[in-house]
């Protein structure tokens, strides 16, 4: 399969991006205020730990309706 699978949520200012093609999920998570174009991932931030949480649990949500 050569066609890039992943799933994206996005508030005002962040967005979080899960890459599972592979079967090991891949994360992504951009301050979009900081980082309009999305150069620098902080999903390893310990720091933004609870607002990956928030928008990986809104994306499960979304994925269940």
């Amino acid at each position: 399969n050569d066609i890039p699978t992943y799933s994206s949520v996005r508030g005002s200012t962040w967005k979080y991006v899960i890459d599972d093609d592979n079967g090991a999920p891949f994360e992504e998570l951009y301050n979009l205020a900081q980082d309009p174009f999305e150069m620098r991932s902080v999903a390893n931030d310990p720091a933004n730990q609870s607002i990956k949480d928030n928008l990986e649990s809104r994306m499960n949500q979304l994925f269940a309706q």
